[in-house]
């Protein structure tokens, strides 16, 4: 399965992977994203039991809105949407946000705030403050939940030395495209060592809807990111967004 954007010619979107169809079919698979399109699909379609099968394979009848705005972007992708109209639109809506330091000693956060200029304009800054400097070792967790009775794991929970990363963002595409969704309000834009405090300075919430509505389109519901600094095994401080996309 691959999962394309249509820029100037078709280019690969964070996905493209092989997997066992019938371990899906049965939830055997621990893949969290094979079984999340899996259940976008099932529905309608008549794969929706564990194997053996013996009969042809259907999906009939989209529609949109229950599909979740992922199946707006795999009809767009596919031509299918020739055949199946639809005219969907979603925003995200900041809520609130929470940034805490575990070590004193390693840092602390300055501030850290959503803030209202008017209806359209939103936005969101922290300053994290490091005492310990230069960084030139770090390992960040980054988890995105969905709330369903409580937020659960959602698609995403990855580990990932930071300062590799900044030195080549195509090493994780995941993480680059949330990388991608704040670095151009951030001074964490640069390779390591870094030798200054970590900013975010008015991240509007137009920027990250474009990119979460447009982009890589994502299902309407409440979400919250988290992300944990880690050094040497211990959590430094960590910071959680939390969001509405209707």
């Amino acid at each position: 399965m691959a999962l394309f954007k249509q820029y100037h010619d078709s280019k690969a979107v964070l996905y493209n992977f092989t997997f066992e169809g019938c371990k899906v079919l049965d939830r055997s698979t621990r893949n969290p994203v094979s079984n999340f399109f899996m259940e976008m699909l099932s529905t309608y379609s008549n794969l929706n039991h564990s194997c053996p099968y013996n009969k042809d394979t259907e999906f009939d009848y989209c529609y949109t809105k229950s599909a979740s705005r992922v199946a707006k972007f795999f009809f767009e992708t596919s031509n299918m949407n020739q055949s199946c109209p639809y005219n969907t639109y979603s925003s995200i809506e900041f809520t609130n946000v929470n940034c805490t330091s575990l070590d004193s000693k390693f840092g602390e956060f300055e501030y850290c705030y959503l803030k209202s200029v008017n209806r359209t304009y939103k936005y969101f800054s922290a300053k994290f403050k490091v005492y310990e400097l230069p960084i030139s070792s770090m390992k960040v967790n980054f988890s995105l939940w969905k709330r369903y009775n409580g937020y659960k794991p959602f698609l995403y929970n990855v580990t990932f030395d930071a300062c590799k990363f900044f030195a080549n963002n195509n090493s994780n595409r995941v993480i680059k495209f949330f990388y991608e969704s704040f670095t151009a309000y951030s001074n964490i834009n640069h390779t390591c060592p870094l030798n200054h405090d970590i900013i975010m300075e008015k991240l509007p919430i137009d920027f990250v809807n474009h990119r979460m509505t447009e982009i890589l389109p994502f299902p309407e519901g409440q979400y919250l990111v988290e992300v944990r600094w880690i050094r040497s095994g211990t959590y430094l401080a960590f910071g959680k967004l939390y969001a509405t996309l209707s």
